[in-house]
């Protein structure tokens, strides 16, 4: 009854972005009734405001349970669940964070929420610096993007349904990247013996095909966003992103063709012959290109540069180093050959320096001549600046 009552700038301003796919579940059967009286409202601008509002809950529903059903096709149900993939980046993981599984009762009287100040870890402050740094970082970044996204969208007569949608769409991209970026990592590790692993590639295999179906339904999904329509009969929409869309978008296009490269030159090294596999990179490799000329267009439509990249991206794949493995390859040699150089140029110097230098001496002692040591804490001329006033 609250929420049939509240106004749709309400519902437009909470926050649904980092739902865990039970809680979009719930909030999908919780709201079910409600869907029905705002249909039958549509004609009016509240109802088919809340309508509208209600869609973007159940599109983002459906996209994330075909994550998930994809993934546990692959890897197996919660029960016996298999896969290399940390945190959240895994859906079964992210969807039980918290876990709704469990029943934990009710008090039988009235419970406030506390407040607890957890003491800090003195063990080890340079972790928690960082940690906070990063947090830091990225809600000041997060609010830099909802200004500009108003900005944008407030020229285009948008809402603040407008800006939420286009806010989750870019932490949807930076997610995508985060996850190739730690793929990338781990395929390096195993391909390459690194950390005593050894490459299976069968399970290889079915990682690539699983990273490859999820890249997949991601990137169908922001292709969308640009207005294309995947369907033959219907007509293209207006592109209304902003530029800082765009941005993201052509980031994310480059690192997904890297990955895409890097997979091909790991399968050529390990001997993986699946014919499914080269099609679904061929196939994606179209849809990379659609997606990329959609914000081509952008930019000359618009007459935009192209906004700086927000990360630096390590390629797997360097034409100029002979590809993804070979490049890797020599890398990795001339990292261990300066590391081993290093370490013999380090031995040498704790032989030969026996004692360290006076940080108040003279260059000129030790040289037969008698020189008075100055004091550190007087600057040049300092004695001058003094009498002038400064």
């Amino acid at each position: 009854n609250d929420i049939a009552r509240v106004h749709p700038s309400f519902l437009e301003n909470l926050r649904v972005t980092g739902l865990t796919l039970t809680e979009r579940r719930a909030l999908h059967v919780h709201l079910a009734d409600l869907n029905i009286e705002w249909k039958k409202k549509k004609e009016e601008p509240v109802a088919q405001k809340k309508l509208t509002w209600f869609k973007c809950l159940i599109d983002k529903f459906k996209s994330d349970l075909e994550v998930y059903q994809a993934h546990v096709a692959t890897h197996g149900p919660p029960s016996n669940h298999q896969c290399r993939l940390i945190g959240r980046q895994c859906p079964i993981k992210a969807d039980s964070n918290p876990n709704y599984d469990n029943d934990y009762g009710f008090p039988a009287e009235a419970v406030y929420q506390e407040t607890q100040v957890t003491k800090a870890n003195v063990d080890d402050p340079g972790a928690k610096a960082r940690r906070e740094a990063e947090e830091l970082a990225k809600d000041k970044l997060a609010n830099a993007r909802s200004e500009t996204l108003k900005i944008h969208y407030k020229k285009q007569g948008g809402g603040v349904r407008d800006v939420s949608l286009a806010s989750g769409v870019c932490e949807d991209m930076d997610e995508t990247m985060d996850i190739l970026e730690a793929k990338r990592k781990e395929w390096i590790d195993l391909v390459l013996g690194k950390n005593d692993k050894k490459a299976d590639g069968e399970k290889l295999k079915a990682d690539f095909n699983d990273a490859l179906a999820k890249l997949k339904l991601r990137i169908l999904k922001f292709i969308e966003r640009t207005g294309i329509e995947l369907t033959a009969k219907a007509k293209d929409k207006p592109d209304t992103r902003s530029l800082l869309e765009v941005g993201l978008s052509m980031e994310l296009v480059d690192a997904s063709n890297d990955s895409l490269r890097g997979i091909g030159e790991f399968v050529e090294e390990l001997k993986i012959d699946d014919k499914r596999m080269e099609k679904a990179i061929a196939l994606q490799g179209k849809d990379l290109t659609l997606f990329q000329e959609r914000n081509l267009e952008y930019l000359k439509v618009t007459v935009s540069k192209r906004p700086l990249a927000t990360r630096k991206w390590k390629s797997l794949f360097d034409p100029s180093n002979g590809g993804g493995i070979g490049s890797l390859k020599s890398n990795i040699s001339a990292e261990n050959n300066e590391e081993r150089t290093g370490a013999t140029n380090t031995e040498a110097a704790d032989i030969s320096d026996t004692r360290p230098p006076n940080p108040l001496a003279s260059p000129n002692e030790g040289n037969g001549q008698k020189v008075t040591p100055k004091n550190p804490m007087v600057g040049a001329g300092a004695l001058q600046a003094g009498m002038s006033g400064l």
